[in-house]
């Protein structure tokens, strides 16, 4: 049971503004480094979307897990949650993670039946005069706010960091900047038209590794990668901002040879032979300090490619277990700094009545 309350936040969070969809720039911090917007709703509704569902137990998505959590917290993730942006302020993606949400307002329902389980750690606080969650043992703790954005729309702030979890909710109260003011770490480009997935990139160092595409990334001031669909034809655009049109040329031909190489294994592989005519509807221009890349292709007949291709190479996935790991002393280890942070506890009855239970 705590495993999946464990996983029903999880994938409310990460799976997942008033209304769905666009990227909104003013929910985002100023001194963001990252940020990656996915519009859960159109995504579900695309071709891309229903070939996920279709070929779930081929790409590892356990849509069991869904269900299971819909039976438990009354929210269904591919109906309920509408979108999500993830962004962060630091070097290192994931440690400082900021996830704001849209869903419905299922959401409310979800929240009572956690608080009303008595073998999940949470707290009801309230931090800047709104009613907050912290969720989790003294040093794996989490964040949680759920905001009203009309009749049926919620806005779900998430984080481990509280100091980052508490400038999102000043940012989202308009009592801190956003990158939507025009001072931004971060390319200013916007989603197209149609855009499921939207990622930008200003500290392009935390990205970092060996690859091929690191050290191209690492050559650049920032980049912006996108994925949208529009009457059935996928396109993706990315752009990289270098230092210099030098720099920007010398990456040009970084990428160009990248994919010379790529058409090249491909001929000495009859079976990715399908992915020839995706390279050449590839696209590189350089203008200035600028490279922008692109492609169009039908989506059908892309999925179609792809499908063969994993049933060729078998494309079954694997599921892994993962141990329970809450630690039933929680409330014992609490820290009474966090106290001090949060405002007055205005509803310290959750709290009492878990430890009751305990006792």
């Amino acid at each position: 049971m705590k495993n999946l309350m464990t996983a029903t936040l999880a994938t409310l969070l990460l799976a997942s503004v008033t209304a769905a969809g666009p990227l909104e720039k003013a929910r985002v911090a100023a001194d963001a480094t990252w940020l990656i917007h996915v519009d859960v709703e159109r995504l579900l509704d695309s071709a891309v979307g229903r070939f996920l569902l279709e070929h779930a137990e081929e790409l590892d998505i356990d849509l069991d897990e869904f269900d299971k959590i819909k039976r438990e917290v009354g929210v269904d993730p591919r109906t309920d949650l509408k979108s999500v942006t993830l962004y962060g302020t630091g070097d290192e993606p994931g440690e400082d993670a900021i996830i704001v949400a849209v869903t419905t307002a299922r959401v409310d329902e979800a929240i009572k039946r956690l608080l009303a389980n008595d073998d999940l750690p949470i707290r009801r606080r309230k931090l800047n005069g709104k009613r907050v969650y912290v969720i989790g043992e003294k040093g794996h703790r989490h964040y949680l706010s759920i905001q009203r954005a009309g009749a049926d729309r919620r806005i779900v702030v998430f984080s481990d960091d509280k100091r980052g979890f508490r400038n999102a909710l000043n940012v989202l109260a308009d009592e801190a900047p956003s990158i939507s003011m025009g001072r931004s770490n971060i390319p200013a480009d916007d989603p197209q038209e149609g855009s499921l997935v939207f990622l930008s990139v200003g500290d392009i160092d935390a990205f970092g590794d060996d690859g091929p595409a690191s050290q191209i990334i690492r050559m650049s001031d920032g980049f912006t990668a996108d994925l949208a669909e529009v009457n059935g034809v996928l396109t993706g655009r990315a752009s990289v901002n270098a230092e210099s049109p030098e720099t920007a040329n010398d990456i040009s031909q970084v990428l160009r040879g990248l994919v010379a190489l790529g058409r090249l294994m491909v001929t000495q592989q009859p079976e990715l032979a399908p992915l020839l005519e995706l390279a050449d509807s590839l696209n590189i221009r350089t203008r200035d300090s600028r490279i922008s890349i692109s492609i169009r292709y039908d989506a059908v007949e892309l999925l179609k490619k792809a499908e063969r291709l994993m049933r060729q190479h078998g494309g079954a996935g694997h599921r892994h277990d993962h141990d329970d790991d809450w630690d039933d002393d929680w409330d014992d280890d609490w820290d009474d700094n966090d106290d001090d942070w949060f405002d007055d506890d205005d509803d310290r009855r959750h709290r009492t009545r878990h430890k009751r239970s305990r006792d």
